[in-house]
């Protein structure tokens, strides 16, 4: 299953979107990527463990300059797991960068799967938004009426254009006046106006 249909199945569901929430954080700084001060400290501390004497700082960083460059990418809890793998496996020398990195790798890529997959679901969003709740809709309606694009019964009023030679109510007239006139009109409770009519197709030709 894709990483982001995982986050979708996750935060579908309350208490493990919750819990996604919570751990996302720590996830992420799990999952980010040692340091050279980080790694420099895991590699002296299993020298002794693999034969490597004392040395002082400088010519530790000596040594162990292609470990830092090798290993960059990965997160040091990876890292300290390549170590616990390399001598589970019975190895009694030190790896080499390579070593390392082919045991820390899974890890690492663990880690960061992980960690997308929290940060994913803790902030998903379906593409379908929940339906609006009671008192979203009545906001949107008052700020309808506050436009002018609804009547305060809660009517939509007619928003249109028209010629000023084909109007059929009197200059000036609001939209909203002219609207209520027009739902009075075919209701029957008010005459059609006359309206001028247009030029017969005779006068059109002989226009053009």
């Amino acid at each position: 299953m894709k990483a982001d249909e995982v986050a979708r199945q996750i935060a579908r569901i309350p208490k493990l979107k919750d819990k996604a929430v919570e751990v996302a954080a720590d996830l992420e700084a799990r999952a980010s990527r040692a340091t050279a001060v980080e790694m420099m400290a895991v590699l002296i501390e299993h020298g002794p463990v693999y034969g490597i004497r004392d040395l002082s700082d400088g010519e530790y960083e000596a040594l162990f300059m292609a470990y830092l460059r090798s290993l960059a990418p990965l997160p040091i809890e990876a890292i300290r797991e390549a170590f616990v793998i390399w001598g589970r496996d019975g190895n009694g020398f030190f790896p080499r960068p390579e070593q390392l990195f082919q045991r820390a790798e899974p890890y690492a890529k663990d880690l960061w799967t992980a960690a997308y997959r929290a940060k994913r679901a803790a902030t998903f969003v379906e593409n379908n938004p929940p339906p609006k709740t009671e008192e979203q809709r009545r906001a949107d309606i008052e700020a309808a009426k506050a436009a002018g694009i609804i009547a305060a019964d809660g009517k939509v009023i007619l928003n249109f254009k028209t010629d000023d030679s084909r109007r059929i109510g009197p200059p000036g007239e609001s939209r909203r006046a002219m609207a209520d006139r027009l739902r009075r009109i075919a209701n029957g409770e008010e005459p059609l106006p006359e309206v001028s009519a247009p030029p017969p197709p005779e006068e059109i030709e002989e226009a053009i």
